[in-house]
């Protein structure tokens, strides 16, 4: 999944947001917080996100904790 491009013409789908999360945290070295901070901040956010378009919210945040267990 990662590394796959978006075509204008292609909406953010749950695949996409899964494939962001399974980098979250990895491939920026000049931000502070840690890989178990972003996702947990993650998690807290997105039950504040109004509008998931055609996501799956549920899966996504099921993903977001299984990676959250991982890095725990």
């Amino acid at each position: 999944m990662r590394g796959k491009r978006i075509r204008k013409d292609e909406g953010w789908t749950t695949e996409n947001e899964i494939s962001y999360l399974s980098g979250i945290g990895t491939w920026c070295l000049s931000i502070t917080l840690s890989r178990k901070q972003m996702l947990e901040n993650y998690i807290s956010s997105a039950w504040r996100r109004d509008d998931w378009g055609e996501l799956d919210r549920k899966a996504v945040i099921v993903y977001a904790r299984r990676l959250l267990e991982e890095v725990a």
